[in-house]
């Protein structure tokens, strides 16, 4: 039997959903991008992104088989990802849509909200239409036990009105 290749895996931002850990219960693991991808048998994380040197720090430490960049273009060159996910700040999702799309990575997955305007999310879409990018927009976490805890919170006034 032919050995399956794996699906290369990028992350774009290494925050609290990007790549972080810590900030959530084990119970609701995985909780980030690259744990979840990294954590499954058919992907491979092979490289995540991020200016912030503390991030990339923490980042290495954890996940030390994957390779850091702090250029988007350069990373896309020498990895070619099947996969990337976009877990940056939201006025910075069109630059680093549009960069996978350009390169013509298959699947995009971009964290909420798309992007602050109508006109930047249109964009978005048109370039990975142009590309042949499928582009996943991430959703809310309604049935999350900690937003559920939260939201009843809200609902019974605790955090005021």
């Amino acid at each position: 039997m032919k050995k399956q290749k794996k699906i290369k895996a990028a992350i774009i931002g290494l925050g609290r959903i990007g790549a972080q850990k810590g900030n959530w219960k084990k119970s609701l693991s995985p909780f980030t991008h690259a744990q979840g991808y990294s954590s499954h048998k058919k992907f491979e994380l092979v490289a995540l992104v991020d200016s912030d040197s503390k991030k990339i720090s923490t980042a290495k430490k954890i996940y030390p088989n994957a390779l850091i960049y702090s250029s988007v273009k350069k990373m896309l060159k020498e990895q070619n990802p099947d996969i990337v996910s976009v877990c940056s700040p939201t006025q910075t999702h069109k630059k680093f849509v549009l960069e996978p799309a350009l390169c013509n990575t298959p699947v995009i997955f971009c964290e909420k909200p798309i992007a602050y305007t109508l006109k930047d999310a249109k964009q978005m879409i048109n370039a990975c239409k142009k590309s042949k990018s499928k582009l996943f927009i991430n959703h809310q976490r309604h049935f999350d036990p900690l937003v559920q805890k939260w939201t009843q919170k809200i609902r019974k006034g605790k955090l005021g009105k």
